[in-house]
């Protein structure tokens, strides 16, 4: 429920926006002269693959520097969410697990671990291609640059929505040191530091890492333990070499650990018992948390609350190595970046979220990826271009279980659980049973691209880049299934499933480009229009199939790649002496064979989530950003979205029945987003200062699959945040206070409909947290 409190706060937030705007009529106005101090910050991206102020790239941008990353506590990659509008992100498995990223509504509600999404992830111009190294971590960054739209010109693979760039902070020729250590709710530690060397005059070292640790927020009533806390850790050393004249290089190896219990679902019963069988319970009784699952465990109302019996860990290891190569030819350089990414995840998860065993499911994968790009670029006051190869080669293993109906005889008494063979083939009616599946999935990269931009006539440019990619997977599959008979735990032989296994292979090649134009009407005022394309190659059902061999079949057949044509036009201005930023866009999409997770039951058998394609679906919306300098230390800033993602027609190939899910929206794709940030600073005289930084951030209704089940989506909700520090020695030493979420939301970053087993996944976003927090830097 949203408080008054939290509304008003948030339009005060936009009252002193209004008034900064309103005092702008007409631009034709004349300003007074402003000072450095009272202009707003140009930031300066590389969303062009050279270093560009953000007002001149024809296309919409949002940016997080050094200074927004602490104030606003983005201490992992996800949180990136809660402040750039028409951006979701989902950790359905907690963090260290991939995460479910939707951009401008473009994502992919795919939950496993071999189906990268369709927007990019990129760790210092390195493209994170496994889904479960996605999330991670957020320090020592420089800045986070969010590129809405396709991005299929200069950007690695399937990055037909956008692209998300994390730029570390880079060795620097002098010495620094600074560390942040913070405690806040739940027991939660993070430490993090850094400490920059030169190590001769032609080279220098930056070693950086973080540790957080937490209770967690959620209660285990079995244990009366918290969970959903978290344990992890992640370093980065970077070391800048300059061997000789005009080149440079740079050295960066990284990891990270997670070793924790996972992030625990809150189980909704979906069934009521009438005293021989079970009936659905209507949505009502749902909401009213008066239903139970398949084994008669009632849903607890509390959100924060729940009966978890599994205590394993989940144990994520992701290191990393890459070399970027930059040689100066004069007028022109040439780049080289090679990265090697090795992922290891194990993820127990409790997916029944209940006492006893009705569900659980072990997600095993490991990773291992190649990288090579050369890239060469020249730039003049005419003229930018760039022009470059790209190999990607993965090889990605799953080893999966599944464990379903474990403790039917203690739900229902002994033998309620036996098995019989044709009950293990066939599926005839429940049973106690285990299933392993093992894949494997090589894919193989190829792209060759360019793109460059040049003046046209006075003060107005043109962009023109394609990029021909060539991708092939291969994927094998196999598994076996073993059924109780003979008593509790006692098992049968393993027996191979789907008459030994699948052998799918791909094989797709495809032409992306772009073209935009812009005009400067003053240095200050900017417009632009782009057309751009957008690929994402198919992929396979990497989750568990059905027992039937026929209808598995159906299931692990590749799915086609999505193609995406995007329109955008916009523009962009700095006004009022450059203390009233204004940009704005509005987009649309047409998107064909869209890449959607669709839940599907066959005949006799369980439900599952299999990949598909939407024939066809348009997305389209407004992006708005305006920041203000209205009076002095004051700075305003306001970023919203209105979206409209619709499928249009879809009706679902991969279940036993046509489902009809055309004029559906699409998953993870609000209508309205919008972020209002104010930051105000107090000098006190001295170099001292009492810095402010408050937010509010919504998020209207959000469904979280294709069908629009009513039974998981989330309503609108508001989240405030705030940051209070005490600057000393101009910014040596910082002493702050902050809270997230100040009016108490309740609601969810996620949810899945378990219609088979009777109950209703729900990943529940963290309450209320406050804490205290001190650095030092010099």
């Amino acid at each position: 429920m949203t408080t008054r409190a939290h509304q008003s706060g948030f339009y005060a937030l936009l009252s002193t926006l209004a008034l900064a705007t309103l005092s702008a009529p007409a631009f034709a106005q004349p300003a007074p002269a402003a000072t450095d101090d009272d202009k707003i910050e140009k930031v300066v991206v590389t969303a062009q693959k050279r270093k560009q102020n953000a007002q001149d790239v024809p296309g919409t941008v949002n940016a997080l520097s050094a200074k927004n990353i602490k104030s606003l506590g983005i201490n992992s990659s996800d949180r990136i969410a809660d402040f750039v509008p028409g951006v979701t992100i989902s950790l359905p498995s907690g963090r260290g697990n991939q995460p479910i990223l939707a951009v401008r509504g473009v994502g992919n509600n795919d939950f496993n671990t071999n189906n990268a999404g369709p927007n990019g992830i990129y760790n210092d111009e390195v493209y994170m291609s496994a889904p479960s190294a996605q999330t991670f971590q957020a320090f020592d960054l420089e800045r986070i640059e969010v590129l809405k739209g396709p991005q299929g010109t200069l950007y690695g693979r399937n990055t037909s929505g956008g692209a998300i760039n994390f730029i570390s902070n880079k060795p620097a020729d002098a010495y620094g040191f600074g560390a942040t250590a913070s405690y806040s709710s739940y027991n939660t530690y993070e430490l993090q530091g850094f400490v920059n060397v030169p190590t001769d005059d032609y080279s220098a070292a930056r070693i950086s890492a973080i540790w957080d640790k937490s209770d967690g927020f959620m209660r285990n009533l079995l244990t009366g333990d918290r969970v959903s806390g978290t344990d992890s850790v992640a370093a980065r050393a970077l070391w800048q070499v300059t061997p000789v004249e005009n080149l440079s290089v740079l050295f960066n190896v990284h990891g990270a650990k997670v070793d924790t219990l996972p992030t625990e679902y809150h189980k909704v019963g979906t069934l009521s018992f009438n005293g021989v069988s079970f009936d659905p319970c209507s949505q009502a009784d749902i909401n009213a948390s008066l239903c139970t699952d398949l084994f008669f465990d009632p849903t607890n109302p509390d959100l924060y609350k729940g009966s978890y019996n599994r205590r394993q860990h989940l144990d994520v290891e992701n290191e990393g190595f890459s070399v970027a190569a930059n040689y100066d030819l004069g007028g022109m350089t040439l780049t080289s970046i090679t990265a090697l990414e090795h992922n290891d995840k194990l993820h127990p998860e409790d997916s029944d979220a209940g006492p006893l065993n009705l569900l659980q499911i072990d997600f095993g994968v490991t990773s291992n990826t190649f990288t090579q790009e050369f890239r060469l670029a020249g730039e003049s006051e005419k003229l930018n271009w760039v022009a470059g190869l790209y190999y990607l080669g993965e090889t990605l293993k799953q080893d999966q279980s599944i464990d379903i109906f474990h403790d039917l005889d203690l739900a229902f008494g002994p033998g309620a659980g036996e098995c019989v063979p044709a009950d293990l083939i066939n599926f005839t009616q429940f049973c106690s049973q285990t299933g392993t599946a093992h894949s494997k999935q090589k894919t193989t990269a190829y792209a060759a691209f360019g793109q460059a931009d040049f003046e046209v006539l006075p003060d107005t440019r043109l962009t023109l880049g394609g990029r021909y990619t060539n991708e092939s997977k291969d994927f094998t599959l196999n598994g076996t299934i073993i059924g109780q008979s003979g008593g509790f735990e006692v098992f049968t032989a393993p027996q191979p499933l789907w008459g030994g296994g699948f052998n799918e292979s791909i094989d797709k090649s495809a032409f992306s480009w772009k073209v935009a134009l812009d005009h400067h009407f003053t240095d200050k005022i900017m417009a632009y229009a782009s057309f751009s394309t957008g690929f994402k190659s198919g992929g396979f059902n990497g989750g568990f199939l059905d027992i039937n061999t026929p209808t598995a079949a159906g299931q692990v057949a590749p799915v086609r790649s999505e193609n995406n044509k995007a329109y955008e036009i916009g523009f962009k201005s700095d006004l009022l002496g450059d203390t009233l930023r204004l940009n704005a866009s509005a987009f649309y999409y047409d998107y064909k064979d869209l890449q959607v997770h669709v839940l599907t039951t066959p005949p006799g058998g369980l439900t599952a989530d299999v990949l598909d394609n939407a024939q066809k679906s348009t997305i389209k919306g407004i992006d708005v950003e305006a920041i203000a300098k209205p009076i002095d230390n004051l700075t305003v800033r306001l970023s919203a979205e209105w979206l409209q993602a619709k499928l249009d027609k879809y009706v679902s190939s991969r279940g036993p029945a046509a489902q009809n899910y055309s004029g559906n929206t699409l998953p993870n794709a609000p209508q309205f987003s919008l972020t209002g940030i104010g930051e105000y600073t107090v000098p006190l005289g001295g170099g001292d200062s009492i810095d402010f930084v408050g937010s509010a951030s919504y998020r209207s209704k959000v469904f979280f699959d294709p069908a629009n089940d009513p039974l998981i989506v989330q309503d609108g909700y508001w989240v405030l945040d705030a940051h209070a520090a005490y600057v000393l020695d101009d910014g040596k030493w910082e002493f702050a206070v902050f809270g997230h979420n100040l009016g108490d939301e309740k609601y969810l970053n996620m949810a899945f409909d378990l219609a088979s087993f009777g109950l209703l996944q729900q990943i529940v976003a963290p309450p209320r947290t406050f804490g205290i927090e001190a650095s030092l830097r010099y």
